[in-house]
């Protein structure tokens, strides 16, 4: 299942807590109609049942948040939990990190897969541990942006994935934008 099902609403929705009401429709309407089974290539990316989950949440996070009432309750609730922490597989060591940077020039895919696989990471653990797919995890390190969601949530598989295995989310983000949206 995709990292959407692990998301408070405010994240599902991508908007802040101080979001207006007509923010959180228009939120709601857009990712509505990305996560739709029309939408081109999203059902290379989700079965039909995990769009159904999808819009699921979706339509659960915008009834949510556009009563106030239930919004409230729902801050309150938010405040008691704790963050889970996040699973880090290791750290890459700084030779090989050093080596792979130098090479690639940067953490583009290809760096991503030399660091995970010179990590003794399979790519099967990867998955398990980042709740992707070995699909999605191979698209962005063969930087397949065709097989992959719009790039808003790639930023968020790549700061998963950065996180997981002990790279700089931001930094991952930044070379694999600069590198992939660059082709264009």
């Amino acid at each position: 299942m995709s990292l959407i099902f692990a998301k408070n609403h405010y994240e599902l929705l991508e908007i802040s807590p101080e979001a207006s009401t007509e923010e959180i429709r228009k939120a709601y309407e857009r990712l509505k109609a990305l996560y739709s089974p029309s939408t081109p290539g999203i059902s290379s990316l989700f079965d039909e049942e995990e769009l159904e989950e999808i819009q699921r949440r979706l339509e659960e996070a915008y009834q949510v948040l556009s009563d106030e009432e239930r919004k409230r309750r729902y801050n309150l609730s938010l405040e008691r939990e704790s963050p889970p922490a996040a699973v880090t597989l290791g750290t890459p060591p700084e030779e090989l990190l050093s080596t792979v940077l130098k090479e690639e020039k940067g953490l583009g895919g290809r760096a991503l897969r030399r660091l995970r696989e010179g990590m003794g990471i399979s790519l099967n653990e990867l998955s398990r541990v980042t709740k992707m797919s070995k699909s999605t995890l191979r698209a962005i390190e063969e930087e397949k942006l065709d097989a992959l969601p719009a790039w808003v949530f790639v930023k968020g598989f790549l700061k998963v994935y950065a996180k997981t295995i002990g790279l700089d989310p931001e930094r991952v983000i930044s070379d694999y934008g600069k590198r992939v949206l660059g082709r264009r």
